[in-house]
């Protein structure tokens, strides 16, 4: 295994970019404001990108001048890293910097994300296979603010023959969707994809499907599903 090598992380103002146009204000005492952007170094190499938090800054020493500025720069510099040493880990020396920041985004996002999607995906297309009066109203990009189990008792109750049309297995994978659901809202804190794939949350879970009484081999069947998910959609794969 590739031995990941020293990672460094420095936060700076990019003044080759326009000032923010809008922050010129008599409140702001007509002070020029620039976005804050990383620069990450790894193996005698570097890349640059705009913080997640798009912001900008009069100067340097603002973004360290309150609890919650700290605490963002302890959280993108904790998961920039944490990206680089499994992106190392999968793929040894051909890793490189190209392409990090869009990376970083896809391992930022919440955990729950691709398997809400993978649920209304499959719901929406049995739905189409219906050729409903309601298919129109049931696409899924109209019911964003709703959870896959609502959007899916909805289309049951307007469409009655729905179940006929999904897969053999989709209520056992929904009960196990729905389980991986209440674990992830019963967290304090955000869960991302990071989390699943240096195995933090994977723990997590296991430890709380085990105090809940569910068997090894459910335990099991349960992570290969979720990692089935991850891989299908956005080519992640846990090691």
């Amino acid at each position: 295994m590739t031995r990941t090598k020293k990672i460094t992380v420095a936060f700076f103002l990019n003044k080759n970019v326009r000032p923010d146009p809008y922050t010129r204000s008599p409140l702001l005492s007509g002070k020029e404001l620039y976005p804050l952007y990383i620069q990450v170094t790894y193996n005698r190499r570097n890349t640059q990108f705009r913080s997640t938090y798009h912001k900008s800054y009069s100067n340097i020493k603002e973004i360290y001048s309150t609890k919650e500025e700290i605490d963002h720069r302890k959280y993108e510099e904790s998961l920039i890293k944490r990206v680089i040493e499994y992106e190392v880990m999968s793929q040894g020396k051909n890793f490189n910097l190209k392409g990090l920041n869009d990376r970083y985004l896809n391992y930022s996002a919440n955990i729950f994300n691709p398997i809400d999607k993978y649920f209304r995906d499959l719901i929406y297309s049995a739905v189409e296979k219906t050729d409903s009066e309601f298919s129109k109203i049931l696409d899924p990009y109209n019911l964003e603010q709703v959870s896959f189990f609502i959007y899916y008792k909805a289309a049951s109750k307007l469409i009655n023959d729905l179940d006929k049309k999904l897969p053999s297995d989709f209520l056992e994978e929904m009960n196990m969707g729905l389980e991986f659901l209440k674990w992830v809202e019963s967290q304090d804190n955000l869960i991302e994809l990071i989390d699943w794939l240096d195995h933090s949350a994977i723990n997590a879970f296991e430890s709380y499907l085990i105090k809940k009484g569910v068997n090894a081999n459910q335990i099991k069947t349960m992570i290969s599903f979720i990692n089935r998910i991850f891989k299908y959609y956005i080519g992640l794969v846990v090691h």
